[in-house]
This record gives structure tokens, C-alpha cells and sequence, in this order.
């Protein structure tokens, strides 16, 4: 966590009190460490908390503005939680504002390492921008924690239909895929792809037209494009006929146009995206 004083006088006393207050509590004393700027945090942290019960940080702001520190920082919230004791953190307000608006694109670029905030350092200077991303990335968080239970859900539906002995058709399309879809929803591309090789393989499913897209899509996101263009053109062919949805066609071809885009291939994205006009 980490605390705020108005008054920088207050830091000691206040840290003492804490200090004196644990010592009979807790199994270990709790220890302060005054972090060198010029060294990496983790291994200063550790060193001190060998044999600790907790740690009372000092010199954060100090330590964040060296160049680079502040990313590091963040992306050591794992490490921190490995050390598997409480932490307090001693900010200026503006260090706490700095690190809360940071983190909103390093949130959304390690989605998968689910490391969520309770509680935010508020925004001091407000931008429209920032105010809406940062409102984004709380969405992202909590879509996250949802597609979190659904994949425990999921597992144990899965398992329970195996030993049901459903048919291999419906344990595919009814178990397997969304399984699957929930795991690719969670960057877990390789697991996903696990689950359809073993119960929906690409020749021993007979995919329903609009699925073959989810699957593709799946594909896609594991960078198996020759099985994604397999799955987008098969879902292309059932739509591109007179009386079908000609709205779900146009997005297909897009998306088999953006495919093309990302190996390069320019001339069969140009194409896509013409049929698409």
C-alpha cells in the first residue's frame, strides 16, 4: 500500500508508531528499507525483508525519478507480490498521481497478469483523455475478473460432459468452443488451442456457418493463420450468397482482409477489402 503525509515530519513518527504498534502482533519485526536510487528494487527489498514480517518503505519518490524507474516499478508488482509480506510505500502525492496514471496503459498492456488496484491515486491535473481511457482500462479489469469465473465454470461443464459420454459433436460446439473462446478472451491462446485440437478439431467437426468465424478468430490470436483463413473463407463461401446476411459477410471479409494485412500479403487484403465495398 502506500501513505501520504502533508507534512514530511510526520513520516517518522508515524512509521515508528506503526513499527512499535506490530512488534508483539506479528511473527517477525517489521523492518524498515530506505531504497538506493541507483539499484534495482526488488533485491533491495528482499535483502530486508529476510526474516521480516512486513516492510515500511522509504525514498520512493527519489527512486521514481530516475529515468526508467517508474516502469520498472510497475512492472515488479508481481515480484512484489512474491514476497508475500505487507508493504508500505511512503509517496508525495504527486509520485502516487504520477504512478496511478501510468499504469493505465501498463494495465492494458499485461491484461493477462490480472494485478488489479483497489483503490486509485486520483488524477490531479483532469483530461477528458486520460479520465475516459482510464475508465476503459477499469472496464478491461472487470470483464476480466468475469471471464475469470466463467473459465472455472467452463472447466468443470467441460469435465462433467466428457463423463456424461455426450456426443463428440455436442461436447465441441457446446462445451469445448466456448471454453475455448473464454480462454482466448484471457490470452490464453495456447490453452484454447489445446482444448479445440482435442475435442473440436478443424476435419472432425461439421462447424454451424457462424462459428466458423469464432473459431478463426481463435486462431488468429495464436498466429495460426493458415487455419484462420481456412475458417474465415469457409464462413465467406456460406455467406456470399444471394438472401443471406449481408451485413455479417461484410464484416468476415474485413477481417480476412486484416489477416492478409498482418503477413504482409497487400494485394489479397486489397482484394478483401474491395469485395467488402
Amino acid at each position: 500500500m502506500f501513505a501520504c503525509a502533508k507534512d514530511e515530519r510526520l513520516i517518522r513518527p508515524t512509521s515508528e508508531t506503526i513499527q512499535q504498534s506490530a512488534s508483539g502482533k506479528a511473527q517477525g519485526p517489521i523492518r524498515f528499507c530506505y531504497l538506493d536510487a541507483d539499484a534495482p528494487l526488488l533485491p533491495q527489498l528482499e535483502e530486508v525483508a529476510d526474516g521480516a514480517q512486513g516492510l515500511i518503505v522509504f525514498g520512493l519518490d527519489a527512486f521514481l525519478n530516475v529515468p526508467g524507474q517508474i516502469v520498472a516499478f510497475n512492472f515488479s508488482r508481481e515480484g512484489l507480490h512474491a514476497l508475500g509480506k505487507p508493504i508500505l510505500f511512503w509517496a508525495s502525492q504527486h509520485t502516487l498521481a504520477l504512478i496511478g496514471n501510468l499504469a493505465t496503459d501498463l494495465f492494458s498492456q499485461r491484461r493477462g497478469a490480472n494485478v488489479y488496484f483497489d483503490e486509485l491515486a486520483d488524477i490531479q491535473e483532469p483530461d477528458p483523455f486520460l479520465q475516459s481511457h482510464f475508465s476503459e482500462i477499469l472496464r478491461n479489469q472487470e470483464e476480466t475478473k468475469q471471464l475469470e469465473l466463467a473459465l472455472e465454470l467452463q472447466k468443470k461443464q467441460l469435465t462433467e460432459a466428457i463423463e456424461a459420454k455426450l456426443s463428440p459433436k455436442r461436447i465441441a460446439l457446446d462445451y469445448a468452443l466456448p471454453l475455448a473462446k473464454t480462454y482466448a478472451g484471457l490470452d490464453g491462446h495456447s490453452e484454447a488451442l489445446k482444448i479445440l485440437e482435442e475435442y473440436a478439431p478443424l476435419q472432425g467437426v461439421d462447424w454451424p456457418p457462424a462459428l466458423y468465424a469464432d473459431v478463426g478468430r481463435i486462431y488468429q490470436g495464436a498466429h495460426r493463420y493458415t487455419e484462420a483463413i481456412e475458417l474465415f473463407e469457409r464462413a465467406i463461401h456460406y455467406y456470399d450468397k444471394p438472401g443471406e446476411n449481408q451485413s455479417t459477410l461484410s464484416i468476415y471479409l474485413s477481417e480476412l482482409g486484416d489477416i492478409f494485412k498482418e503477413l504482409g500479403s497487400f494485394t489479397q487484403a486489397h482484394d478483401y477489402y474491395e469485395r467488402d465495398l
